[in-house]
């Protein structure tokens, strides 16, 4: 596991407020230069000086580079002026490359040119902020650490090609003045810059957690990079830490290292903790991936469930978290993991009568009533939630249904109707599997033509075209299509690995198509045990399409294999009406175990033969 994002998290606030001091850094000379003061009072009643730092300080780039310059006209010896005009003079460098660059209407020899020149001008800047530094009372060590973490953020932005001339500006930062932002500054460059990050920060970790151990984000630091070097004692210790001065100053919860702290516990076989903790951060931050991680551990475990589903009635009771987070949770927890379809609609409906009109639970009670095999009430919600978001899943339920009738009345209305600029490809290819499924190929024909007339050709189109000008017996006319499709891979076209099977089969070349199958099974079979309850699966692909290919590669122990896995594995394996006439699956249907298959799960869907 990586921590980049969590400690960048840490470090960018720090910065802010590094780079956000200098400018105003002489404001404090009073007290770090005492031996200086009596210049630095008449520099600071310098009426230029004071109004360009106001200037600088309110984002007036442009005026705080004037002022500046008056104030070294005046005080040339001004070595604060000179360190804050360096930056300003970066500052107004950038806004007039932005200003005079049309990066969107100039061209590539235009924008290269501009950005080589702007390089070179803030290269002079940071060089004449490195002099300036240097001209800074001795004595001032906190200004020369805040000018140096200026200098080593002009150069790491701008001039990020000179890693050695960075880190020696954050070398000296820290050197001047071995401070908590100097550290972070260094830790933050690392971070961005170095794959292994984790061994170039750990002696600034430890550095800052010396400086500061009573700081939040010095011990969070620790607490990760002990978790990154697997040294669980030790984030455990530092976790404890934190969650001493985050009660002690009344922080909120910090969901990294509560993340972190769950997984352990998970890990070391402490379930039960690991839920509570996953809980109360849902509660607190309501992220789904603490959703992830609790689903994952209770899988299809009924008794984990019930764990879970107590300890959140606990936590409604104790007025922790939001009622419609936790419903929504028990109901994909009824309708994903435990398959008690009863229950999760009741929640549901419950969240559907909270919150009228929302989609989410008009779906989820679809797909339960479809577990049911109660048909009707499925539509019904579905159709509810596509008045909703537009989603067309009412087509795709139809579709799953094997109902092709009224998809193609649909489709017969729309095509007299739509703007065809405005639809994709697979608008006209999910029409013609339609026709072919009805084996009418003149029909499928016709509509890849209109797709192809309307500029939409593709592989997908050119393979749906060639697949029925072969059933009609034009088998010249066909390769020439099927060719052209696969061509097109040869040409740079994107061609998805599913159409790059169909065409190779096809075409006859079933050795290649069937490798190809055996790699996307495999792989399917990799992510299935990541697959989580409740959430899109990891595959692209489903048992169902697997076993669907593996038919057309005239597999067919496989094909049963992945037919079995669809009932077994997918969330909702209702598409009885679809197998019935899914021309894919033609090399299956003689077998005798194949209409023992669909007919066993076919009685237990339609008898409500499940939980």
């Amino acid at each position: 596991m990586t921590i980049r994002i969590k400690i960048k998290t840490i470090v960018i606030a720090c910065l802010l407020a590094i780079i956000s001091s200098v400018p105003a850094m002489a404001e404090e000379f009073t007290t770090a230069t005492p031996i200086n003061s009596e210049q630095y009072n008449k520099w600071k009643t310098s009426k230029p000086f004071t109004q360009a730092l106001e200037a600088l300080q309110k984002d007036e780039i442009k005026d705080a580079v004037k002022g500046f310059t008056q104030e070294l006209k005046l005080h040339p010896d001004n070595a604060y002026a000179m360190c804050n005009l360096a930056q300003a003079n970066c500052l107004m460098r950038l806004e007039q490359l932005l200003d005079e660059t049309d990066y969107y209407r100039a061209d590539t020899a235009t924008v290269i040119a501009a950005n080589k020149k702007f390089k070179e001008l803030v290269s002079s800047d940071a060089k004449y902020l490195e002099t300036s530094i240097t001209k800074l009372p001795p004595q001032d060590k906190e200004s020369q650490c805040a000018a140096y973490l200026a200098l080593a953020e002009i150069l790491s932005t701008y001039c990020y090609d000179d890693e050695d001339a960075i880190l020696k500006a954050f070398n000296n930062a820290i050197a001047c003045h071995p401070c908590k932002e100097s550290y972070f500054a260094r830790i933050s460059y690392m971070y961005e810059n170095n794959e292994n990050f984790i061994s170039h920060i750990e002696d600034d970790a430890k550095a800052v957690y010396s400086i500061a151990p009573n700081d939040a984000s010095a011990v969070k630091l620790m607490a990760l990079v002990c978790y990154e070097k697997k040294d669980y004692d030790g984030f455990i210790n530092h976790y404890d830490e934190y969650q001493a001065i985050a009660k002690a100053e009344e922080l909120q919860p910090d969901y990294d290292l509560d993340m972190l702290y769950a997984s352990i516990l998970e890990d070391n076989n402490l379930t039960d903790d690991a839920i509570a903790l996953y809980l109360k951060i849902i509660a607190y931050s309501q992220k789904t991936t603490a959703l992830k991680k609790l689903l994952a551990i209770i899988k299809n475990d009924e008794s984990t469930a019930d764990v879970v589903l107590s300890t959140i009635k606990q936590m409604q009771f104790a007025e922790e978290g939001d009622d419609e987070v936790w419903g929504i949770i028990q109901g994909i927890i009824f309708k994903d993991c435990l398959k008690d379809y009863d229950s999760a609609i009741s929640y549901y409906k419950e969240m559907l009568d909270a919150n009228p009109g929302v989609s989410y639970y008009m779906q989820s009670l679809s797909q339960c009533y479809m577990m049911k095999g109660d048909i009707a009430n499925a539509k019904l919600y579905t159709q509810a939630s596509d008045i909703v978001d537009n989603s067309n899943k009412y087509r795709s339920l139809l579709f799953q249904l094997g109902e092709i009738a009224p998809l193609l009345d649909y489709y017969n209305t729309a095509n007299t109707t739509i703007d065809f600029f405005d639809y994709s490809d697979n608008y006209y290819t999910s029409q013609a599997i339609l026709h072919t499924m009805n084996h009418d190929y003149d029909k499928a024909i016709e509509i890849l033509s209109m797709g192809i007339a309307n500029g939409k050709e593709s592989p997908e189109i050119d393979y749906y075209y060639g697949y029925a000008l072969n059933r009609m017996g034009r088998y010249d006319e066909a390769m020439t299509y099927l060719q052209k499709a696969l061509s097109k891979k040869d040409e740079g076209e994107e061609l998805d690995r599913v159409t790059s099977i169909l065409l190779k089969l096809e075409l006859g070349d079933s050795d290649n198509a069937k490798e190809e199958i055996d790699d996307l099974s495999r792989e399917w079979l990799q992510n299935l045990e990541y697959n989580i309850p409740g959430f899109e699966s990891m595959n692209s692909l489903d048992a169902y399409d697997l076993a669907c290919l593996y038919s057309l590669a005239g597999d067919t122990d496989k094909a049963m294999e992945f037919m079995r896995l669809h009932f077994e594995q997918d969330k909702f394996p209702y598409n009885f009406g679809l197998i019935s006439k899914d021309f894919q699956l033609d090399n299956l249907r003689s077998l005798p175990e194949f209409q023992e298959l669909i007919n066993k799960y076919y009685f237990e869907w339609k008898s409500n033969n499940k939980k």
